[in-house]
């Protein structure tokens, strides 16, 4: 899971506004020997998060057109064969906007090749970028590797965090990099969005850089969330005080945040009909009962629509759930949401004894460190 500390604007699921409608058509086919047999997209529009079924083709592909507010960050989930194998499944991401886009699947490691639009293009080398370690990064792993090796989990987790928090560093770089060299159109508000930093010490100059947007970029949903919280000054970091609400769970009995107070606390936001979230859900099943103590709760708050009771408990009994669960059935307006500025789900936010932000979004591997390098119960 790639995140920020500053803010998880970084489309999972993004809240839309009522903007102009932008047409758009997707067209997945397969190289041979490769044989598609299903394909989910992920995205966004004036509804909310969707999560949607391509349609087959005669040619053995799949199709989809719909509309969007924004060119935004898309997730695909192929299911593919190859030969008399069991069906597999691979996950990737893409720059979704209006016009026809067409993904050719290569195989599970090999990057999809697209057509499209130049700002598909861009998008996907910058992406692919972000896989390359830099030196500073190679050395952090290899101390990590060290690290797990001498079986020091506290060690390791520090490591961890330090080669996320960079690796995210120099994702922001890169992108503030492309927007200055002039970007495509409908890769420049998503750029923006991904150009801004864990934490900002100079919010004068990240405004000044989203005047370089085109008109366009700068009246999409996105970029006038970052510039509203640029305006408030806004920084969700290590050190601020969570704030406290109160949700009911799936019982009907109100559940308060500070209640957990001595208690380190995930507050992990999604939705079931996110399914980015249900993918990280597994994992974080396993973490919780391998990592199961006394002084370690998560509470997840659900983004659900109004009305969508039955799902929510349908998806909290699937994934086995055993956890805390909470929500308003408000979506996007849910209360605790609103509270924690959130924009995107999945989003975690760890929380220490005292009530105080210590992280947000840990991967699984890094929370299961965060969890080994905690000192046993007394």
């Amino acid at each position: 899971m790639n995140r920020l500390f500053f803010l998880t604007l970084i489309l999972n699921c993004i809240v839309a506004e009522a903007v102009a409608q932008m047409p758009f058509r997707l067209e997945v086919n397969a190289d041979s020997p490769f044989l598609l047999s299903q394909v989910l997209i992920s995205y966004t529009d004036s509804s909310g998060g969707r999560e949607e079924r391509l349609q087959a083709t005669e040619k053995g592909g799949y199709r989809i057109s719909g509309a969007i507010v924004e060119p935004q960050e898309a997730y695909l989930t192929i299911f593919f064969r190859w030969g008399k194998k069991d069906e597999k499944e691979m996950n990737a991401s893409f720059l979704l906007t209006d016009g026809d886009t067409k993904i050719n699947f290569r195989g599970m490691f090999a990057p999809l090749d697209i057509r499209g639009d130049p700002a598909v293009l861009d998008f996907q080398r910058l992406e692919l970028e972000a896989f390359k370690r830099s030196p500073a990064r190679r050395t952090l792993m290899s101390q990590l590797t060290e690290a797990l090796n001498r079986n020091d989990t506290l060690l390791a987790a520090q490591l961890a965090k330090q080669s996320d928090s960079l690796k995210r560093r120099e994702q922001a770089m890169r992108y503030e990099e492309y927007l200055r060299g002039g970007p495509q159109d409908r890769l420049a508000a998503l750029a923006f969005v991904k150009s801004i930093p864990d934490f900002i010490s100079d919010f004068t100059y990240y405004k000044e850089l989203s005047l370089r947007l085109p008109e366009k970029a700068r009246s999409y949903p996105s970029v006038k969330d970052v510039l509203t919280m640029l305006e408030r000054g806004f920084n969700l970091v290590v050190g601020v005080k969570a704030p406290d609400f109160v949700q009911k769970n799936n019982q009907g009995k109100p559940i308060r945040l500070s209640a957990f107070r001595g208690k380190w606390v995930l507050v992990d936001f999604w939705a079931s009909w996110c399914r980015p979230c249900r993918q990280e859900n597994p994992g974080l099943v396993r973490i919780y009962k391998k990592h199961r103590r006394s002084d370690f709760q998560i509470v997840g708050v659900a983004l659900e629509r109004p009305g969508d009771r039955r799902r929510w408990l349908e998806a909290i009994r699937k994934d086995q759930l055993s956890w805390i669960n909470v929500t308003d059935f408000r979506y996007w307006d849910n209360e605790a949401a609103r509270l924690f500025l959130i924009r995107s789900v999945p989003t975690r936010v760890l929380i220490d004894p005292d009530g105080i932000i210590k992280n947000v979004n840990m991967t699984n591997d890094q929370l299961e460190l965060f969890l080994q390098s905690l000192p046993p119960r007394r």
